[in-house]
């Protein structure tokens, strides 16, 4: 009986924590939101709506940049936390030029270990695989005037994740998601060197939660289920200038809508090249923190290390300030 009554005294406790996982499930959608697609625009501020030939969220992007027949590319990513959980992301893709258009496969996951939070409660995360397809097409040249060109671009993906939040080694929260998100994107290049992105994605997901319930007057545990559904709406603006021949700039826009919770967010960057062509470093601003990075290229691919610091500011109330390392690599025929 005391064992039981020590513990109901510590469910107390961490009421506020399990009724805040909510809270806490929004600020880990921002940041899955947010998550580079590759190291080469992590370590330029995260900014890729209209980087044509980068790593990129962008579906119409796939189809700009350089000719190749054939492109596969890998990406790991750690997101340490000043206290909780780390996250290890994982990102594969494979692009395949068509007839009319190129098209793009991304298989991406995601897992923490279990740590405690600033909740005193332990959470435990994991993204199984999601699937993604993008294709983009070149739609439109001189459109506006000689020389220019219009990308479009669409794409939709499936996901599943969970969530686990426990105390002691019992679970108290269990959230279950499965998601499915569609995109749009266009990119126009007035002219060489200048680029104009944007993209548009929502995101529709059902939400599986189990709580645990003890009575306090017998200690008896029950579990509750509750069913729920959430939309995430996410926009992008962006423009990339090469403005000299070895260095380019960028700067991104991002407004998120997620149920109540709105988020103006902007990412700025730049690319230099030390060697043309061969050797490339970074560095820009992404919402929050300074971003770095320094990138090999060679003919067939190339290979690319970023460092971000306080980007994903919404969990740093829950885990503490975060750093990510992310590394890529990368290979086109």
């Amino acid at each position: 009986m005391k064992k039981i009554a020590v513990f109901v005294a510590a469910m107390f406790l961490t009421v506020p924590a399990i009724c805040s996982a909510a809270d806490f499930g929004t600020a880990l959608s921002i940041v899955t939101s947010n998550i580079p697609p590759g190291a080469d625009v992590a370590g330029m501020g995260n900014c890729w709506v209209a980087l044509p030939g980068f790593s990129a969220n962008n579906p119409a992007n796939v189809a700009a940049g350089d000719p190749f027949c054939f492109g596969a590319s890998y990406s790991y990513g750690l997101i340490a936390f000043k206290r909780g959980p780390n996250l290890n992301v994982h990102i594969s893709s494979a692009s395949v030029a068509l007839p009319k258009g190129v098209l793009q496969v991304n298989f991406s996951s995601a897992n923490s270990g279990s740590a405690g939070t600033a909740m005193d409660v332990d959470a435990k995360f994991a993204y199984a695989p999601t699937i993604e397809l993008m294709y983009g097409v070149k739609a439109f040249e001189s459109l506006l005037r000689d020389g220019d060109k219009l990308y479009l671009g669409v794409g939709g993906s499936l996901s599943t994740a969970k969530m686990n939040f426990s105390l002691s080694g019992q679970n108290m929260l269990v959230s279950r998601t499965r998601g499915f998100q569609a995109k749009t994107g266009f990119l126009y290049q007035p002219m060489k060197g200048l680029n104009f992105g944007g993209m548009y994605s929502y995101l529709c997901d059902r939400n599986d939660d189990r709580k645990l319930n003890i009575n306090e007057d017998d200690g008896l545990q029950s579990w509750s289920a509750k069913r729920s559904t959430s939309d995430i709406h996410q926009f992008r603006l962006g423009v990339s200038w090469q403005v000299l021949p070895r260095l380019l700039l960028a700067a991104d826009y991002q407004h998120l809508n997620i149920g109540h919770v709105k988020r103006d967010q902007y990412f700025v960057g730049a690319e230099f090249y030390v060697i043309k062509e061969v050797l490339a470093v970074y560095g820009g601003w992404a919402n929050s923190g300074p971003t770095a990075g320094i990138s090999a290229y060679w003919k067939w691919g190339g290979a690319n290390v970023a460092y971000m610091n306080n980007t994903f500011d919404d969990l740093n109330r829950h885990l503490g300030r975060s750093q990510m390392v992310m590394a890529t690599v990368f290979m086109n025929f």
